[in-house]
């Protein structure tokens, strides 16, 4: 609740329990492994985070994988313990052979419901939807909604590919075909990969729902891994551009994103920050030496230096709901356009995307309605917000406007550091320019003149000493946010 990041492995051998660490703050981890609940032994896979309670805290889904392992939903009961409820709940599917857990509101009831990919390969249950009562228990609907297809499923993605105001799902498989199904908006799905053209018929893992290309539809990207588990050869992976119509297009060779490694995760982030999101993934084949590295792609739907209106980045920060917002929806009012994205945190396979929600505006730049539902049930609208920028929205605030400079103009050295730091802009800035530094919680620390170099001591306004942690360094002028950047103080 902090805004520290903290970190869960999930272990697939069961001679080793999973293992919890948590965030202090000061660039260090504690492992709170044993006796937080989650130090069980089993063939642990895929995990995934939501407050499917909505207490203020988030709990966590884990698949397991093999004959008489069952799921687990851990249910955070504060202070770094977390409860097993899934055979209270009955969400446990003990023959499932699940490879990954998703959260996502598929009912558009505003709270979050769970869905499990589950390997069929073995003879196991086909795929698993538990739709949450809103009381805090689930009832499967798995056959009601079309959802329990029996695949060999490993990797999940949810996205509103077509534009209708509810949350699709895309599904990894193996050489039968990836599963596409669309939300019919009446609490059933219908199987449209073949017929929308992302059925792919190879091994597949990770999969991501993503605008690419900013012209407000969500594109597809699919990890492939090969013809046969035995002896993969690499099939190049795969990136589908939405056509607007229901179809998707192949471009995989046309965007160079076509990598012929053995590919497991992917995720999305914008690592340069130009405002387009750009992918990682991970490729591993123990058998083949050879095969690829693991790959960054930069994505040039804005080219570097040419700065764009055409996307806007939404950082939500959870006050009464949890801290990660995770569950939050996101809808977005342009010309000819309503766009709809929600929180998540876990999905594609053994991965997660960066935490800022992206949209792409096509030829708008700006958004005339900007409507936050936040997983305790408030929401917050903002109106005319200006494309081309990320935004921080608090819940139960107002929204920090933060554009993204055409080129980084803060720098901070060193990062983490002890007793101070040098922060440096890259060129001067017209008019009167400072240095506001804020804790995690958005808090003031400290107010400075901003010069072409100037040194934080680490200290408050007033001299004292600030406690060690994350910290903000703001770069303001004229009463703009200029650009932030991310320093952790180390006592």
């Amino acid at each position: 609740m902090t805004g520290d990041a903290d970190v869960l492995l999930t272990n697939y051998d069961t001679n080793q329990i999973n293992r919890l660490w948590r965030n202090n703050g000061n660039g260090t981890f504690t492992d709170i492994s044993v006796g937080s609940g989650f130090d069980y032994k089993d063939q642990s896979t895929g995990a995934a985070w939501a407050d499917y309670d909505n207490d203020g805290d988030l709990d966590c889904s884990i698949t397991t994988y093999g004959f008489s392992h069952r799921d687990r939903l851990m249910r955070n009961d504060g202070n770094g313990v977390f409860v097993d409820v899934a055979i209270a709940l009955g969400v446990h599917d003990p023959t499932g052979w699940g490879y990954q857990p998703g959260w996502f509101d598929y009912d558009n009831d505003g709270d979050v419901d769970l869905y499990y990919a589950n390997d069929n390969f073995f003879g196991g249950t086909g795929n698993k939807l538990y739709r949450n009562n809103g009381n805090g228990s689930f009832t499967d609907v798995s056959v009601a909604s079309g959802a329990n297809l029996a695949m060999s499923a490993m990797g999940l993605a949810f996205g509103d590919y077509d534009h209708d105001l509810d949350l699709d799902i895309y599904i990894s498989n193996i050489m039968t075909g990836n599963r596409l199904l669309r939300n019919n908006a009446d609490g059933t799905f219908t199987e449209v990969a073949a017929a929308s053209g992302v059925a792919v018929n190879q091994i597949c893992w990770s999969v991501d729902f993503v605008d690419m290309d900013h012209d407000t539809w969500e594109d597809i990207f699919a990890a492939a891994f090969g013809n046969t588990m035995q002896d993969p050869d690499g099939t190049p992976d795969f990136v589908f551009e939405n056509m607007h119509d229901g179809t998707f297009m192949d471009v995989s060779a046309a965007s160079n994103a076509d990598n012929g490694g053995v590919t497991y995760a992917s995720a999305w982030g914008d690592y340069d920050t130009d405002g387009d999101l750009d992918l990682v993934i991970t490729n591993y084949w123990d058998a083949d030496p050879s095969d690829l590295p693991n790959a960054l792609y930069r994505n040039e739907a804005i080219s570097p230096g040419n700065p764009s209106d055409s996307w806007l980045q939404v950082e939500l920060i959870g006050t009464v709901s949890n801290r990660d917002a995770v569950g939050a929806r996101v809808t977005v009012e342009i010309p000819g356009a309503t766009l709809i994205r929600e929180q998540q945190s876990g999905t594609g396979y053994l991965s997660s995307s960066q935490h800022a929600l992206h949209f792409g505006l096509g030829s708008a730049t700006e958004v005339s309605t900007l409507t936050v539902r936040w997983p305790a049930g408030g929401v917050q609208t903002l109106t005319n917000v200006a494309g081309g920028q990320k935004i921080t929205i608090v819940e139960g605030g107002s929204a920090d406007v933060a554009p993204v400079a055409a080129a980084q103009q803060l720098f901070v050295s060193p990062n983490p550091f002890r007793g101070s730091t040098e922060i440096r802009l890259a060129s001067a800035l017209a008019g009167g320019a400072q240095i506001r530094i804020c804790d995690a919680s958005g808090r003031a620390v400290r107010s400075l003149e901003a010069g072409q170099s100037t040194t934080w001591d680490g200290r408050a306004d007033g001299g004292a000493q600030a406690p060690a942690g994350i910290y903000y360094i703001r770069l303001e002028s004229n009463g703009r946010l200029i650009e932030t950047r991310k320093v952790t103080l180390v006592n």
